[in-house]
């Protein structure tokens, strides 16, 4: 339960519930902190401050106030809350440079904040811990790869040429050393084979399910269980992306590229 405390003058301090402070003849300061300990409230002839985390106080100096956020924040709320965003995305931006450049178990904390010139507690505000930092940076490059897969399919009319289209995607896209390193060497590592994989399905794996089941049902492939084929294709193509990494062949790409077709076209019905 907040309070008012005269600070100049013992004056008081009359809000009508739900008004905005210019309707009320009301000027709110020091709102940076909606959890802090204080916050000023001017009526042109004195004032007072509010104190305490408490927003709900039903009555001050004989007046009822309401709940302060009703009369109060608007729009420096507004602007704490792009402040904390673009805080964890430049946290975001900066541990996800570091991590494809050097890898997860070479980059600190401390080098982190750092880059991101924010401190740890600020880190720690919005992550429990490097790991789960490292989650967020994982689960936007998921994301970026299935996007970037998803429009390379959705520009195909015909559901066969989706497919293909996606999977060729997949292999240019997460030949990307930033992918390779982030999505497919730290992301098992770090997350544990289980959780990774969970991720990978939700943010990519569903979309070749999903494309597979729709040939299933046309006929286009022969009826059979789609989840095998899921994860046989999805595993080779993780594999494949990881042995172009390693390879100094200029033509792997194509000819990893003309394999997976090969190994496509064998699941088409006769």
């Amino acid at each position: 339960m907040g309070r008012v405390r005269p600070a100049q003058a013992d004056v008081p301090v009359r809000l009508e519930r739900h008004l905005e402070p210019q309707q009320a003849g009301v000027e709110v300061a020091g709102l940076g902190d909606p959890f802090g300990a204080e916050h000023r409230i001017e009526t042109g002839q004195g004032h007072g401050v509010l104190q305490g985390g408490q927003r709900d106080i039903p009555s001050v100096c004989g007046a009822n106030v309401g709940r302060i956020p009703s009369v109060c924040q608007g729009g420096r709320m507004d602007a704490r809350a792009e402040r904390r965003d673009r805080t964890r995305a430049t946290l975001i931006a900066e541990a996800r440079r570091l991590f494809a450049a050097r890898g997860y178990g070479a980059v600190g904390l401390a080098e982190i904040v750092a880059a991101a010139g924010v401190t740890k507690g600020a880190l720690y505000h919005h992550f429990a811990n490097k790991t789960d930092l490292f989650r967020a940076v994982l689960d936007q490059v998921q994301h970026e790869v299935a996007d970037r897969v998803a429009a390379a399919a959705d520009a195909r009319p015909d559901p066969w040429d989706r497919l293909v289209a996606g999977c060729r995607a997949f292999l240019e896209v997460a030949t990307d050393p930033e992918a390779q390193q982030i999505m497919l060497i730290d992301g098992p590592a770090v997350l544990g084979w289980n959780e990774w994989r969970a991720m990978d399905e939700e943010n990519s794996a569903r979309h070749l399910a999903d494309a597979l089941r729709e040939l299933t049902g046309a006929g286009v492939i022969p009826a059979r269980p789609v989840e095998p084929l899921v994860h046989l294709l999805s595993g080779a193509m993780n594999e494949a992306v990881l042995w172009l990494a390693r390879t100094d062949d200029p033509d792997a790409l194509a000819t990893t590229t003309e394999a997976l077709t090969r190994l496509l076209d064998a699941l088409r019905a006769p």
